[in-house]
């Protein structure tokens, strides 16, 4: 499944709405075209989930019923809370990534769900700032961003710049 969180707007006031409404758009299709294989009762359940916390909840209790596994890409993970820290200020960066934060809480269902369900997650982003604040939530991952060996897997080489 994939999740492109550049697509979730920055305003403050409709952050976690948008944030959630994006999340039932991706995931409620992922049940839908997947239907065939969690059941249609994973689809139906997922009609009455609203955050994107309980969706993937959810889609990953489904999957680990029917004895399946996940992969998981977040693409532009970082966008709209860098966004916030630019826009707004770090009040509310840290009101969303510390604490009870909907989108801390939503990292704690991928660790919760990393040894089980989701076999790989792959994340890409441009802010280490936001990794870092959000590692405690999600302290399972190992970032390549500095290794070189993976310099010329994804974005810019030293040749294209």
């Amino acid at each position: 499944m994939t999740l492109n969180f550049s697509s979730v707007t920055a305003n403050m006031e409709r952050l976690e709405e948008t944030f959630n409404t994006y999340c039932k758009i991706v995931m409620d299709g992922f049940a839908e075209r997947n239907a065939h294989l969690l059941g249609q009762e994973a689809v139906e359940k997922l009609r009455g989930l609203n955050t994107g916390a309980a969706l993937l909840g959810s889609l990953c209790q489904s999957a680990q019923n029917k004895g399946y596994k996940m992969y998981l890409i977040l693409n532009e993970y970082d966008n709209f809370a860098n966004n916030i820290l630019v826009d707004y200020g770090n009040e509310r960066y840290h009101s969303i990534t510390h604490g009870n934060g909907f989108f801390r809480g939503f990292l704690k269902v991928v660790k919760d769900y990393s040894n089980s369900v989701i076999e790989r997650i792959f994340l890409t982003g441009v802010s280490p700032a936001t990794m870092d604040d959000l590692t405690s939530g999600f302290n399972i991952a190992d970032n390549y961003s500095s290794n070189s060996a993976f310099n010329n897997m994804i974005g810019f080489n030293e040749m294209d710049t």
